[in-house]
């Protein structure tokens, strides 16, 4: 007890998750959000939520500002890992990454949930760091048609225009015994 493990690559948080379970102070160093994130979904699955709350992370977006600024770098696997990094962070760790490189046809996320059917529904989520309209909104219901998803989550840095609001709400409403609340396609 009080040593200090230190794990530079530390990818699904093996030696992360038994030197908490050993009562070790420990360094975990990963260079992918989507990383980072199955660690602290690990961790607070073992231990509780309250285990994230004595954790300090370094390199993560954690304001508007910083996000920008990992949005903006201009190679294209620091953008993919800002889709990541958006995806993630909505979603608490729990949807699941696109990983196909190139063209992600309109797919940065997808999630699944439990409705009143026997399959689970699904969710897609898709992040523009970019300028953005009515019409990504309209790719994003195409996208849902086509991949058969319930529920189109649209991430952006941009406050969406009124016509993009408007373009949302035509979309409908989705409605389950599962929700609290009926929410917007």
């Amino acid at each position: 007890e009080g040593d200090v493990v230190l794990d530079a690559y530390c990818g699904c948080g093996t030696t992360v998750a038994v030197s908490q379970r050993l009562n070790r102070q420990w360094i975990g160093i990963d260079i992918t959000y989507q990383s980072i994130s199955l660690i602290l979904k690990r961790l607070e699955d073992s231990f509780g939520k309250g285990v994230l709350d004595n954790i300090m992370l370094n390199g993560i977006p954690k304001d508007m500002k910083s996000a920008e600024a990992l949005a903006n770098k201009s190679d294209d696997r620091t953008r993919k890992e800002f889709e990541k990094w958006a995806v993630l962070t909505y979603s608490n760790n729990r949807a699941t990454i696109n990983q196909k490189k190139g063209a992600d046809k309109g797919i940065d996320g997808s999630a699944y949930f439990r409705s009143e059917k026997d399959d689970p529904e699904k969710i897609i989520l898709q992040v523009k760091s970019g300028k953005v309209s009515s019409r990504d909104i309209r790719d994003l219901q195409g996208t849902m048609t086509r991949e058969s998803a319930v529920i189109g989550i649209f991430i952006t840095l941009q406050k969406p225009t009124k016509d993009m609001i408007k373009e949302a709400k035509e979309a409908g409403i989705y409605k389950s015994q599962f929700m609290s609340a009926p929410v917007d396609k």
